[in-house]
């Protein structure tokens, strides 16, 4: 499923405050900072939770740009995202 499918902005103006926004946007969804100190600090990783049994769902954080894990499946959902991911990265082809 593709940030546009999901109803979020897409990728190149989604920024890491945008994408916690969005995941808080879930019944009982909570942001957690398990490894910093704070949000603000440098290289904060943002874990995304369900506040009824504390699991996370999203890990975000900035590492030469937005990155995000999530937990996915069926296996052929994954598979999807990959080569969606592949085919965003590939050379662009002279005109």
């Amino acid at each position: 499923m593709t940030a546009n499918e999901a109803g979020a902005k897409p990728a190149e103006t989604m920024t890491r405050c945008a994408l916690v926004d969005y995941c808080l946007t879930y019944p009982d969804a909570y942001e957690d900072y398990p490894f910093d100190e704070s949000a603000d600090a440098a290289g904060a990783w943002t874990v995304i939770r369900h506040r009824l049994n504390q699991k996370s769902f999203a890990f975000i954080y900035e590492r030469d740009g937005l990155c995000v894990n999530l937990k996915c499946e069926p296996e052929d959902e994954l598979r999807g995202m990959i080569e969606h991911s592949y085919r965003l990265t590939m050379p662009k082809r002279g005109r």
